[in-house]
């Protein structure tokens, strides 16, 4: 609604699948172990596949914004919702795994001068999983975000990002609350065609925590990772279209798409 400045999307999807393929573990006795006598056999899992009905996804995700002061303001509202169903067997007996996930995030986005920008928000995801024959298990994180730009001198840029996370349902986690902070020094260079950056990732180095991913079967997959997550990186760019158009902020070229027209 362009003369109101506010801005509404809405999606829907749906996906239904016949006869998928799913996996039937079933504990068995493991033909290449010879057990002593008074030993207990050794089991394996040995997995087949098979047609079943009842696998589908439904999900949706919305967003509204609203710019005042001539575009200096703009709050931002968006959020998602997924529902999964899936089957699968185990041990013959058949499992129905549930997973509902809601993700919503608001914040205002700020730009008061040319060369200054600032945009908190917080966000906060929900992940409910559901099964007839597991353990259920749920998680949440709230997350308090901040990020940024400061045009210096024109042509130099110094940009951030800081993000404070507070998860839930997670036992294993090195650090349930990791704050995560990002920098870095932008140079232009070549009347601004090229551009030099100096990036620092996880200046706290607190991004250790576990990352949960829901599978089909019923259960879950943690995974914890110790490489190295605070680290430099030096970077050399170069824009060579020929692309002429409007200028962007502080006379900084506007961004193109692949068909030439400009984004937003």
């Amino acid at each position: 609604i362009a003369n109101s400045k506010l801005n509404y999307s809405l999606n829907l999807n749906a996906n239904f699948t016949d006869n998928a393929v799913i996996r039937n573990n079933t504990l068995i006795d493991d033909p290449n172990f010879i057990p002593k006598p008074g030993e207990r056999a050794q089991k394996i899992t040995e997995t087949t596949f098979l047609n079943m009905d009842g696998t589908y996804r439904m999900g949706g995700n919305y967003s509204i914004s609203k710019q005042l002061n001539n575009r200096k303001y703009n709050l931002f509202f968006r959020g998602s919702v997924n529902y999964g169903n899936s089957v699968s067997l185990n041990n013959g007996q058949k499992n129905v795994n549930k997973v509902t996930t809601f993700f919503e995030s608001f914040g205002p986005k700020i730009n008061p001068t040319e060369w200054f920008e600032i945009n908190p928000y917080v966000s906060y995801t929900n992940t409910n999983q559901r099964n007839t024959l597991f353990t259920d298990n749920k998680t949440n994180t709230l997350a308090l975000n901040l990020d940024g730009r400061v045009y210096l001198w024109e042509t130099n840029l110094i940009g951030y990002s800081a993000s404070k996370n507070y998860i839930r349902g997670i036992s294993g986690n090195i650090n349930n609350n990791p704050f995560i902070v990002n920098l870095y020094y932008e140079k232009e260079l070549f009347e601004r065609r090229g551009k030099v950056t100096l990036q620092v990732f996880d200046l706290l180095n607190q991004n250790n925590f576990i990352q949960r991913d829901q599978n089909l079967d019923g259960g879950y997959v943690d995974t914890k990772s110790n490489a190295l997550s605070r680290y430099f990186m030096l970077r050399l760019s170069m824009r060579l279209q020929k692309w002429t158009g409007a200028q962007g902020r502080n006379g900084r070229g506007s961004m193109r798409r692949g068909d030439g027209s400009f984004m937003d």
